[in-house]
């Protein structure tokens, strides 16, 4: 259950943020380089950030 909310509330972050989040990954240099980018931008962990890049947008 705790790592549903997580995930949600990662996604909830990258939604209200999400043309900085676009920036992060486009301008990341590999995967590891932006879901770390992206956790440090929307204050999350690994699962959230895994969550975010995993996305289909």
């Amino acid at each position: 259950m705790r790592d549903e909310l997580m995930t949600l509330d990662a996604l909830l972050r990258a939604m209200d943020r999400r043309d900085e989040v676009f920036r992060m990954i486009e301008d990341s240099e590999n995967e590891d380089e932006a879901r770390r980018r992206v956790g440090q931008l929307l204050g999350v962990g690994e699962l959230g950030s895994r969550a975010v890049l995993d996305l289909q947008v």
